[in-house]
């Protein structure tokens, strides 16, 4: 192995445009200082990229090869013609504690590009380059196909949803009386009529992010709009109450929201199975419903309810949604036996997902177990 600097072996440069220039309708990602990927209708750079935040929490480098723009505020490393650029994306992220020890700022950690430039990095001979890339993308190809599979689950059950409960066309519509262009047998009920509210653990620092200790799901494991971000839960060694644990299929929703456009407050999500205790944060409340929490999963957030919750929340810098808002919140239910046949057809498509999330986990686990290993030297490819 040879020691060089990243800026011998890449060019790195920064993007041009900003947040605003994000559009719902792009055809081109647009990579954000912070991690997020957006769209853009126009493009910056063409080419094979690694592309890191320049302001954030975790520095987490993405692979992409093609048209992409590019916020003025993250960084591109395109690596030259004799290196094989998939390697040189998992050596920047085995060696991404370096953004940490480097980052400056007290409010937002910013990088700046002579971090990039004098970054050290083990080069190997191309040839071990080339190996490497192929054993550890095998990995990343699978949790992609993974990946595929749970988005048109997912897409299955939100038409299905649409198809019964938004176009009212569900088995037996024709020979139901309809009045006011909603059926007969539905009615609204109030959130506390059909759900009882369990609030999360309040922590102190020194509970968390501990070496061992039980799971806290928290507001990260929240995706943007709805649905279960995995691997992100903290470990918590505090005290809490049996009611605030978490299975299978537990239905919970974000009350709180560290940005201004509501992407989490009101959203909500269905917990995988875990192999150890998992308990629900302040930023959380855990929903008993009285139905499926399958169906409700999708009622709140196919049927926008989850939207329409998200404006009581409120709050300067942090976004806050009171319980008791949520309580008194009307939604149109439609017949138990409905719902019933609705989550006959949905719990299986959800646990197929929770299995292939599984299949994710394990094979991101072995990845990331032969990712040092590899990049040091310590196992010898062949």
């Amino acid at each position: 192995m040879t020691e060089v600097r990243l800026g011998q072996i890449a060019n790195i440069f920064t993007g041009k445009c900003n947040a605003q220039d994000a559009v719902e309708d792009g055809i081109y990602p647009l990579f954000d200082r912070s991690g997020e990927v957006k769209k853009s209708d126009k493009y910056f750079a063409d080419c094979e990229a690694i592309i890191v935040p320049g302001e954030s929490t975790t520095f987490i480098p993405r692979y992409y090869k093609g048209k992409f723009n590019l916020h003025q505020r993250a960084y591109c490393i395109n690596p030259h013609e004799d290196v094989n650029g998939v390697f040189l994306y998992y050596l920047i992220k085995a060696n991404s504690p370096y953004f940490f020890s480097v980052a400056t700022g007290a409010t937002v950690a910013s990088l700046r590009l002579n971090n990039f430039l004098k970054m050290k990095l083990n080069l190997p001979l191309r040839q071990a380059q080339d190996k490497i890339a192929n054993i550890l993308s095998t990995y990343d190809k699978l949790i992609e196909n993974n990946d595929k599979r749970i988005a048109i689950l997912e897409q299955e059950a939100e038409e299905l949803y649409k198809e019964w409960f938004v176009r009212f066309r569900f088995p037996g519509h024709e020979k139901l009386k309809f009045v006011d262009g909603l059926p007969f047998e539905w009615s609204y009920a109030r959130f506390k009529d059909i759900a009882t509210i369990i609030r999360g653990v309040s922590y102190s620092s020194d509970e968390i992010d501990v070496p061992e200790g039980n799971y806290l799901v928290n507001l990260k494991n929240i995706r943007s709009y709805g649905g279960y971000n995995f691997n992100e839960e903290k470990t918590y060694i505090g005290s809490y109450k049996g009611t605030q644990t978490l299975t299978k299929l537990d239905l919970i929703m974000g009350v709180t929201d560290m940005t201004q456009d509501r992407r989490c407050v009101g959203s909500v999500a269905l917990c995988p199975e875990f192999d150890k205790p998992a308990i629900i944060s302040a930023d959380l409340i855990k929903i008993l419903s009285k139905y499926s929490n399958v169906f409700l999963y999708c009622h709140l957030k196919f049927g926008n309810y989850s939207k329409y919750i998200s404006e009581f929340a409120n709050g300067a810098n942090v976004l806050h949604l009171r319980p008791k808002y949520l309580e008194n919140i009307k939604i149109l239910m439609p017949s138990k036996d409905l719902i019933e046949k609705f989550s006959s057809i949905c719990i299986p498509i959800f646990n197929n997902i929770l299995n292939l999330v599984n299949q994710n986990n394990n094979l991101q686990n072995q990845r990331d177990y032969l990712l040092p290993r590899l990049m040091s030297g310590k196992l010898e490819v062949k």
